[in-house]
């Protein structure tokens, strides 16, 4: 198996073009152990390298800048999303918002941006939707903006129980969350964080 994690390394390091050969060479020749597996991931390996050699080439540079602290919390800071022209939703964990247990929670906050483009203003996104003793976070809005689905977690470490929840934006007001039904909602199984995807 050297052949096969050395073009791995090659993979791991950008190195795509000099890793083809190797798996080439790997899945050609390789007759060990579980041979039709590797041979498999082999030739998977060869098609990601391609992959990322084309999207090397089809993509811009960007510069990552990590906010201040109008944002990031010394506590973890995490699904962000926009929201209108200048707003940004996201979850948080602070020491600020405890539950009964004087355990830090989990909120949905949101900061709204100043004239000069600087966050400012954080604030509960909806007061109805943090709970004083669930974990509320994973925020993600409805392509038209007009349901907003989040999850609520029990405190329970290490295997919190978690269950998504949406609310509607109606007559201009969001309105209490409901819970989704079971077929969502699948009793024993974590579901964090959320997405909504669509087809084109």
């Amino acid at each position: 198996l050297a052949k096969f994690k050395y073009g791995q390394l090659l993979k791991m390091n950008r190195k795509y073009a000099q890793a083809i050969p190797v798996f080439t060479s790997f899945f050609k020749t390789y007759g060990g152990e579980k041979s039709s597996f590797y041979i498999k991931q082999a030739k998977k390996e060869i098609k990601d390298c391609k992959f990322a050699i084309a999207a090397i080439k089809d993509s811009a540079d960007v510069l990552v800048v990590r906010l201040d602290s109008s944002i990031n919390s010394s506590q973890s800071d995490f699904a962000p999303i926009p929201y209108k022209k200048n707003q940004l939703i996201f979850s948080s964990l602070r020491n600020d918002s405890v539950n009964n247990s004087h355990a830090p929670l989990v909120k949905i906050l949101s900061a709204v941006k100043d004239n000069n483009g600087n966050f400012i203003r954080k604030t509960d996104f909806e007061k109805k939707f943090n709970d004083v003793n669930l974990h509320t976070g994973n925020g993600t809005f409805s392509s038209d903006k007009t349901k907003f689905y989040f999850t609520k977690c029990t405190t329970d470490a290490p295997t919190p129980t978690c269950n998504i929840y949406v609310s509607c934006f109606k007559n201009g007001s969001w309105h209490k969350a409901v819970k989704l039904p079971e077929i969502i909602n699948v009793k024993k199984y974590y579901r964090a964080p959320l997405k909504i995807y669509f087809d084109v």
